[in-house]
């Protein structure tokens, strides 16, 4: 994330987070890791991608939000809060420290089956 950019979302967040690092980027947002100050606790702030907010609009981004906030699954992470500032949209969902499924891939390059279709059907009950 550029500096520019994260100065003007701790800038607009400050008193509700405070940012650390970046977890990750997607095509469409970063994920920063940030603290929660009313509750004392880590959380992800994802921030969708300026260049996206212009280009596709920010409605996409939107719908993610929605539908991630009627999700609940053990298995997906449920938004805690949502916003904007200065035009940036972002929404916060809890910090599980660890690795990614993605992350597991790159490692081991393949699965096992039984292990993949565990996965999948995990993925596939939480859209249910």
């Amino acid at each position: 994330m550029k500096s520019d950019l994260r100065a003007l979302i701790q800038a607009g967040l400050a008193d509700r987070y405070t940012l650390d690092r970046e977890l990750g980027r997607g095509g469409m947002a970063t994920v920063l890791l940030a603290r929660d100050l009313q509750n004392d606790r880590p959380v992800a702030l994802k921030v969708l991608l300026p260049e996206l907010a212009q280009t596709l609009g920010a409605d996409r981004f939107k719908r993610e939000i929605r539908v991630a906030a009627r999700l609940q699954h053990p298995n997906i992470l449920s938004v805690l809060d949502s916003g904007e500032v200065e035009s940036q949209l972002w929404f916060t969902m809890p910090f599980v420290e660890g690795e990614n499924v993605y992350e597991r891939l790159q490692r081991e390059h393949q699965f096992a089956p039984a292990e993949a279709l565990r996965i999948a059907q995990a993925a596939a009950s939480a859209l249910e």
